[in-house]
């Protein structure tokens, strides 16, 4: 799973997302969020129980330049395809410019 935003302009931007995956107890998630290619921020989760969906999630703020890029990525290893949760609400990024 994979998303993009690109500053139009400079400044600070508060960058929250989740990422709900779909019932599987092997293995863990994560999260990370990149800046033009490089990971500056990650959260893993490991889990318990088959049934469960896990959300992971993240909330940065980063300083970027007009051009610049986040990437928000999901990644799992429970030795399988794995699907996100089909609900839009436990799927999201938000992007907030909140400084110069």
């Amino acid at each position: 799973a994979g998303w993009k935003f690109t500053a139009p302009a400079p400044g600070k931007y508060c960058i929250q997302a989740v990422i709900t995956w779909t019932a599987n107890g092997s293995g863990s998630r994560i999260i990370k969020s990149s800046k033009n290619g490089t990971v500056f921020s990650e959260s893993w989760i490991p889990l318990g129980s088959a049934s469960d969906l896990y959300s992971s999630q993240i909330n940065d703020i980063i300083e970027l330049l007009a051009g610049d890029y986040v990437q928000i990525i999901g990644r799992q290893n429970s030795g399988g395809a794995l699907s996100l949760s089909a609900s839009a609400d436990r799927n999201w990024v938000t992007v907030t410019k909140v400084g110069n």
